[in-house]
């Protein structure tokens, strides 16, 4: 059953493709194509959105669910009558799993194209943007399509370059701003990469890694905001008509780490990090968490001291605009060592990623639950089982109230222990959180949980 809720709510803009330039014919030359259906994407680029369902509506009130899509996600692309008029509905599931629409478009398929469906701009005001394209019948060659989702209030130039070309050899694709899309003409399958530049004063501002084409298919490279440390803060989707997104950064983009001391006796600990961009910090207080620290990418070697225990040589990668977190414990030989993961720096107030970090020792393996107000352990829907000493797990949560309770069953009994608990648990405005399961005080149970942003 579906509920109708915030209902028109989204500005809805149908955008076409707008500008062609480069090397060879555009798509509008020729009308003929082997394809016999309609087809039809859709792509989910707000941020700070839940998980949305796509659903066609035919004029005889049959239901094609198109996909769900979370952000940055897309769905495959689904085959469908064409020359048919269609109502397009977007719903979210609400926290007792009913279905509710938020926003609704009459689309028309035609034969032989694809429409690639676009949620973008913010949950609170978000917008559509649909590109319309005939797929062709290419042959080793390959099309782009261009649609800038970002903040961005100035102009941007694109230009494309095979690798090892630079900006003086790209081609032009023409100048975007917000919610329009501009198209490419074809270009041979290779490696190539794309430039990005301030339209009003001719500033480089981007550089992409080398993206490999390797399929004569029509690709969708999404401008989009960016949200680590990146100067340009803009990175690239490229869709095809797979399920697969694939993000690209630029090639010159910083990087950033943060450091959290999980130990509660150590309160002299020194970290030293070599590589691109030198750090050194002393004396982290226990359990606390150090501020990001902006280097440039690379591999580096890092080092951890205490008065009496050390660890050499570890190391810690940071590829473009990527923010990482390094949790420092004690392993079960008392020696000091860090695990260390990338998060994703997204506000978000209705889904979040927990990273779960198990650093107690005294069973093979915990499990956590996170237990709604009308659950227990035995109905709850959202755990974590067989998380050993050390392990990193990911969790994906709806925004809602939880009791988090952390439990052993042996193996040998299967005698359940409750080690901790935290109660009415409530997820904030971050997209992503720590959750660390650790000893604690004896007079506490021996064990806890600490829950960090």
């Amino acid at each position: 059953m579906r509920t109708l809720g915030l209902k028109f709510l989204i500005s809805m803009t149908s955008v076409a493709a707008l500008t062609l330039s480069g090397c060879g014919g555009s798509s509008s030359d020729d009308d003929t194509s082997s394809f016999e259906y309609s087809y039809i994407q859709f792509y989910n680029g707000v941020a700070n959105s839940k998980s949305t369902l796509a659903t066609l509506t035919d004029n005889d009130d049959a239901d094609s669910s198109i996909g769900s899509a979370s952000y940055a996600d897309v769905t495959s692309m689904v085959t469908v009558t064409p020359d048919t008029e269609y109502l397009l509905n977007l719903s979210y599931a609400d926290e007792d799993g009913q279905q509710i629409d938020f926003a609704e478009q009459d689309i028309k398929l035609v034969t032989s194209h694809r429409q690639l469906v676009m949620f973008v701009g913010d949950y609170e005001n978000p917008q559509l943007i649909t590109i319309d394209h005939l797929r062709e019948d290419l042959d080793n060659e390959f099309r782009l399509f261009f649609v800038n989702t970002t903040s961005k209030v100035v102009p941007l130039e694109i230009l494309v370059a095979e690798v090892g070309d630079g900006i003086e050899d790209a081609v032009t694709v023409g100048n975007i701003s917000f919610g329009n899309v501009i198209e490419s003409d074809v270009f041979d399958l290779a490696e190539y990469h794309i430039f990005i530049v301030n339209a009003d004063t001719g500033e480089q501002i981007f550089d992409s890694e080398g993206i490999n084409f390797i399929y004569s298919t029509e690709y969708v490279v999404v401008l989009k905001d960016t949200f680590g440390p990146s100067q340009s803060q803009i990175a690239l989707d490229v869709i095809t008509s797979s399920t697969s997104v694939y993000e690209y950064d630029d090639l010159s983009a910083l990087a950033e780490f943060r450091l959290y001391n999980a130990e509660k006796d150590v309160g002299d600990l020194n970290v030293s990090i070599s590589g691109n961009t030198p750090v050194t910090l002393n004396e982290i207080e226990p359990l606390s968490m150090t501020d990001f620290n902006t280097v440039e990418f690379g591999d580096y070697q890092f080092s951890i001291q205490t008065d009496s225990l050390s660890a050499k040589n570890m190391l810690l990668t940071l590829n473009q605009n990527e923010s990482k977190t390094m949790i420092v414990y004690r392993d079960q030989a008392l020696g000091m060592r860090a695990v260390n993961f990338a998060q994703n720096r997204v506000s978000s107030s209705y889904q979040h990623v927990l990273k779960i970090v198990n650093l107690i020792d005294d069973f093979d393996d915990v499990q956590v639950y996170f237990v709604k107000e009308d659950e227990t352990i035995d109905t709850a829907d959202e755990y974590i089982t067989g998380l050993s000493f050390a392990d990193v797990n990911s969790k994906v949560l709806t925004s809602n109230s939880y009791n988090i309770l952390l439990v052993h069953e042996d193996d040998n009994t299967n005698q359940v222990t409750l080690l901790a608990r935290m109660d009415n648990v409530t997820l904030g405005a971050t997209s992503e959180l720590i959750l660390i399961a650790d000893e604690g005080d004896e007079s506490a149970g021996d064990y806890e949980l600490t829950l960090i942003e």
